[in-house]
């Protein structure tokens, strides 16, 4: 584990360093819009998307029964990278070019996004009935040994 720590860190102190090397070529104005949105995303992720991601996990842990929460939680996690992937293509682009298509696509992915949703929510549903059908058919342990409580 410790080699693959290592080897993550050294791929990813190499990608900053590419990165930085990207970023000594691009003129003060533009370095000054990158870090403008940087510091906006930050906010927007601290300031909005974190607490409604906390919320929303505290409501599933309250509300659902516990053989559903790995698949709907497992299906939030899925959904919300569909989503986000799909976003950097799929939101419309600013143009003064008046296309037709104002987004990046060159074909509706709108049908295509929707069915990868309904697929991880149908999967979700079942990993939540199949875990309940085992839950259902499996027998209460008894009471542990005094030996194994804790």
């Amino acid at each position: 584990m410790t080699t693959l720590r290592i080897l993550l860190t050294l791929a990813g102190l190499g990608l900053v360093g590419y990165g930085a090397v990207l970023l000594a070529d691009l003129p003060p104005r533009d370095l000054l819009s990158a870090a403008l949105w940087a510091a906006a995303l930050l906010v927007l992720h601290d300031g909005v998307f974190a607490p409604l991601a906390l919320a929303a996990g505290h409501t599933a842990v309250r509300l659902l029964p516990r053989a559903w929460l790995p698949g709907a939680l497992g299906g939030a996690v899925a959904a919300v990278t569909a989503l986000a992937l799909a976003a950097a293509v799929a939101l419309p682009r600013p143009s003064g070019q008046g296309a037709a298509n104002p987004t990046v696509l060159d074909r509706p992915y709108g049908i295509a996004l929707t069915a990868l949703l309904v697929i991880i929510a149908v999967a979700c549903a079942v990993s939540a009935i199949v875990r309940r059908r085992a839950e259902i058919s499996t027998p209460e342990a008894t009471d542990p040994p005094a030996a194994h409580r804790r």
